[in-house]
């Protein structure tokens, strides 16, 4: 009974309300009044794994001494139960937005002593309080409406938009609108009910001063501190016909006609709509005499009487659907025989660059005779700059203009009458083009020290001059007059560096035209391999040199005894040993060759000096290796030494020519007789000639 006792006063209503900056379960309150308790938290603010509430229970849950059992029954799902602390830890975040604005806890207390109230359960109701966390949001991020022009202010604007709240209902859901705008529409539009999403006109609209323009529609609800949204509206503003017709010009005259047309100055009669609407408008003559005369919808004036009376009209147009919309000008009608031009002065601006031949302009005279043809004439042209097409007018640039301006005299006639005028021509010196590069980026590897590369830009105005600057870096380049890029050699570069220069070309004229320059520096192993490469060049280099110098040195050693007479008798003995093997040998012959046992034949080649006078002589001695002795040896030291050395390292047959030139040649051969060994050689062994 006493731990029923104890346990029943042990149970109380528990109340909790969490804010930012209380633990959930800091206020509790311990009144012994039944067996629920309750609590209230604001959700978002209690973290997972908070205690949620404490229960206040006596007795043991854990232990020897144990005298009492807790269990979690229901709300597993929200929180769990530290038996051994008599605690509820929160599992999960809460949020009312989701639907879920309370929950209960059912926890069951078993006696483990008294069997007469053996268990009890216990309720814990959570109730969750809601805070603002969600801002107001548009059915639209952007909005697009047409707006005429000229509405009354406080004219509902067609335009159906809604903010909403999903917060709880209360002031955290309550919405006010308002309208941010700019400078220069913050008077057009305005939300006069701030809870009502209404936006009616708020200022004068005018189509011809304002076509379009954008303002915020800002929804903020009732929450503390308050959520805020915004979305884009874009006005159109769309024009209405509130503008009368315009006339090109305010007064016309007329004193030419042909063919009962009348020909209107300065320019044929035309009046359009001033509004963009563009209605058709018809015109109307009013005035004394005006019924002499009449015009029709394009604005032509036709005679419809038979004399032409002097006089001054109105001409009205009107709007072809809102005639009140019109508009007036005036029309004078003379009748006099005489030319007037349709200025008293042409005065035409020109530039320094323009060609010659171009067309400046076009003077025209009338005159008061119907169908006459009128002449024209520059005259007072001293620097003969201009001329005139003489029967229509038009002028023309002789020359290239050089002067500031010049002014001359027009004179139009029928022959009878003249008319005068001036022309003048005013010239503006202009410098039209910008500087142009040759390339549009630049790009270069620095592997020298100083010089890099060079940007070039070209300006097509005549004599203009250029000069380029450096816009970044200019602690480590330089940029001449030339364009030439140089670095400092006193600030060194990164190895394997990227630099993207700015260069800026600027003609007389203060035009300017920009180029980008990329410069790569060549990494440190990059750097090393060049210098390699180069130290492998001037190693190679050398060798070449010396080899070069022992071949040259060869070459002039052997020249005497080789080179003359080769080219002369390689005709003459080739074509007869093809099909013989063996070793012929041509060179200076002395009476070592008399002693030479075997018989030797002379031929005479143009000439009678005998073998003994010549200053050389050639001899042929062949043999084979296998069936013919070589020569012996008293003959070999007077060979040359190649050529000895080369006879007797051969394996093979061979044939070792050595040629010599003097001022008569002769053939000795050496061969035996037909049935000499010689005829005994393999005729398929190879030729080998040095």
């Amino acid at each position: 009974m006493a731990a029923l006792r104890y346990l029943a006063f042990g149970l109380a209503l528990l109340f909790v309300e969490a804010n930012p900056k209380s633990r959930v379960g800091s206020d509790i309150a311990t009144k012994p009044i039944g067996f629920r308790s309750g609590c209230a938290l604001t959700e978002k603010t209690a973290d997972i794994s908070s205690t949620l509430a404490e229960l206040p229970l006596r007795g043991h849950t854990f232990g020897p001494d144990a005298d009492i059992q807790l269990k979690l029954l229901r709300g597993s799902e929200h929180v769990s139960l530290d038996a051994r602390n008599k605690k509820l830890i929160l599992e999960e975040a809460l949020d009312r937005d989701n639907g879920l604005t309370r929950f209960e806890v059912v926890i069951e207390c078993k006696s483990l002593l008294d069997d007469t109230l053996p268990q009890l359960n216990i309720s814990t109701f959570v109730t969750i309080k809601d805070v603002n966390d969600n801002a107001p949001e548009f059915d639209k991020a952007e909005y697009a409406i047409n707006l005429p022009e000229e509405l009354p202010e406080g004219t509902p604007v067609a335009l159906d938009f809604e903010a909403v709240d999903i917060d709880q209902e209360g002031p955290n859901s309550f919405v006010k609108y308002r309208i941010i705008a700019p400078e220069g529409a913050d008077e057009l539009l305005t939300i006069p009910d701030p809870y009502k999403p209404q936006i009616v006109v708020a200022g004068r609209i005018d189509f011809e001063k304002l076509r379009h323009f954008e303002v915020e529609i800002e929804a903020e609800d009732g929450g503390s501190p308050s959520q805020k949204s915004k979305a884009k509206l874009n006005v159109i503003v769309t024009d209405v016909d509130d503008l009368n017709p315009v006339f090109q010009h305010e007064n016309y005259h007329t004193n030419s006609i042909q063919d009962q047309i009348f020909e209107v100055f300065p320019d044929p009669i035309f009046a359009k709509d001033a509004d963009t609407l563009n209605d058709p408008v018809y015109y109307e003559l009013t005035g004394e005499f005006a019924e002499f005369y009449s015009i029709n919808g394009t604005g032509t004036v036709r005679l419809v009487k038979d004399t032409v009376i002097s006089t001054t009209l109105f001409v009205h147009a009107r709007q072809v659907n809102r005639p009140e919309r019109a508009a007036t000008a005036i029309l004078r009608v003379t009748n006099q025989s005489s030319i007037e031009f349709q200025h008293l002065l042409y005065s035409i601006q020109l530039t320094s660059n323009s060609p010659k031949g171009m067309e400046v302009a076009q003077a025209k005279a009338i005159s008061s005779t119907p169908n006459t043809k009128l002449r024209y004439n520059i005259l007072e042209d001293e620097a003969h700059i201009a001329y005139i097409e003489e029967l229509t007018g038009r002028i023309f640039l002789n020359a290239t203009p050089t002067k500031e301006k010049y002014a001359m005299r027009l004179l139009a006639t029928d022959g009878k009458s003249r008319a005068w005028s001036r022309l003048e021509l005013t010239v503006k010196k202009v410098n039209v083009y910008e500087p142009e590069f040759d390339q549009p980026e630049y790009y270069f590897d620095v592997n020298g020290p100083d010089l890099i590369g060079q940007v070039r830009a070209v300006d097509r105005d005549e004599n203009d001059t250029i000069s380029y600057r450096l816009l970044n870096l200019h602690d480590l380049f330089t940029i001449d007059s030339d364009g030439m890029l140089a670095h400092k050699i006193s600030n060194k570069l990164t190895p394997g560096m990227a630099y993207e220069l700015v260069v800026m070309a600027e003609d007389s004229q203060k035009h300017k035209s920009f180029v980008n320059v990329v410069l790569k520096t060549p990494s440190a192993q990059q750097s090393m391999n060049f210098f390699l490469i180069c130290a492998l060049f001037i190693i190679g280099g050398a060798i070449l040199v010396l080899f070069g110098m022992l071949f040259a040195r060869k070459v002039i050693s052997c020249w005497p005894t080789v080179w003359p007479t080769a080219r002369h008798h390689d005709n003459s003995w080739r074509g007869k040993q093809l099909s013989d093997s063996g070793v012929v040998i041509t060179r200076s012959a002395g009476s070592e060759t008399d002693s030479y046992p075997h018989r030797i034949s002379h031929r005479r080649f143009g000439s009678s000096t005998s073998i003994e006078d010549k200053d050389r002589d050639t001899a042929a001695i062949s043999y084979s290796n296998t069936s013919f002795p070589p020569p012996p040896a008293a003959l070999l030291p007077s060979l040359p030494t190649a050529i000895t050395s080369t006879a007797l390292m051969t394996s093979q047959s061979a044939t070792c020519v050595v040629s010599q030139a003097g001022s008569a040649q002769h053939n000795v051969e050496a061969a035996t007789a037909n049935s000499s060994p010689a005829r005994m050689r393999n005729p398929n062994a190879p030729a080998i000639y040095f």
